[in-house]
């Protein structure tokens, strides 16, 4: 696999956030509101859940991070198991 360098990766950034920008501009919908408040390390995810979603995954990651208030470690320990996501969750350790 092919090491990318800095630039190379800094311009995938620039491209990722342009989108994201550009979708909060074009949308006049709660999703687009709500993404202008989901910290930065989020927010590609939740971009990718409310314009293309594709990923079952990437849905359940979205939902439990937002429950947890965008935190990992909150999702890993969450002990709400009446919630229908919880045997599913994200960021466990494989049994």
């Amino acid at each position: 696999m092919k090491q990318l360098s800095k630039e190379e990766l800094r311009a995938i950034a620039d491209k990722k956030t342009a989108l994201i920008a550009e979708f909060i501009k074009a949308k006049r919908d709660p999703r687009a509101s709500y993404l202008k408040m989901v910290p930065k390390a989020c927010k590609f995810l939740f971009y990718r859940v409310y314009t293309a979603p594709k990923s079952k995954a990437d849905a359940i990651k979205a939902k439990c991070l937002d429950c947890s208030c965008f935190v990992r470690t909150e999702v890993t320990a969450c002990e709400m198991i009446t919630c229908p996501l919880w045997q599913v969750r994200p960021y466990q350790e494989k049994k």
